[in-house]
């Protein structure tokens, strides 16, 4: 994943992340890769890159010195690491990369995509994140969450 990473934040991927394209398909072929290979490719041919780096792909329309810490609600925020979380939908699992900031005030960390820190950015970037999130768990597509709503009835029982 490392290097998945270093391809998103400075190789042949970098520019497509600042023109703002999001999704990166498989690099590899699953049934091309599975009969000499290793484990690493072998997961690699199966999971899609989210790239979230809105502070990179939108920085005249959104500065990270703008943003509060949801802790203390402090304005002094800086870049602590890259990272990257499962996100589910209905046909991919996604790895999202995202950004964990720290607050120089309280010293806590949290994540860019903090259901607590996203309503921060501007609606138009915004919705361009098509997942919902936890504090610390998995991400799930907004659609597949939509329709998951809608199929299961209202006062339905179960057992």
């Amino acid at each position: 994943m490392e290097k998945v990473k270093r391809s998103l934040l400075f190789g042949d991927n970098k520019q497509h992340v600042l023109n703002g394209q999001h999704e990166f398909p498989p690099r590899k072929d699953r049934m091309v890769k599975s009969y000499n290979t290793n484990q690493t490719d072998w997961y690699e041919s199966s999971y899609w890159i989210y790239a979230w780096f809105p502070f990179r792909q939108y920085g005249k329309s959104c500065q990270l010195s703008n943003f509060a810490c949801i802790h203390c609600k402090e304005k002094e925020l800086e870049s602590h690491q890259y990272v990257y979380r499962p996100m589910f939908s209905f046909d991919k699992t996604y790895y999202c990369y995202h950004r964990r900031v720290r607050c120089k005030s309280c010293l806590k960390n949290f994540a860019e995509i903090d259901p607590r820190f996203l309503p921060q950015f501007p609606t138009i970037i915004l919705e361009r994140f098509k997942f919902t999130t936890t504090v610390r768990g998995y991400g799930i597509d907004l659609m597949m969450l939509y329709h998951f709503a809608n199929l299961h009835p209202a006062g339905s029982c179960l057992g």
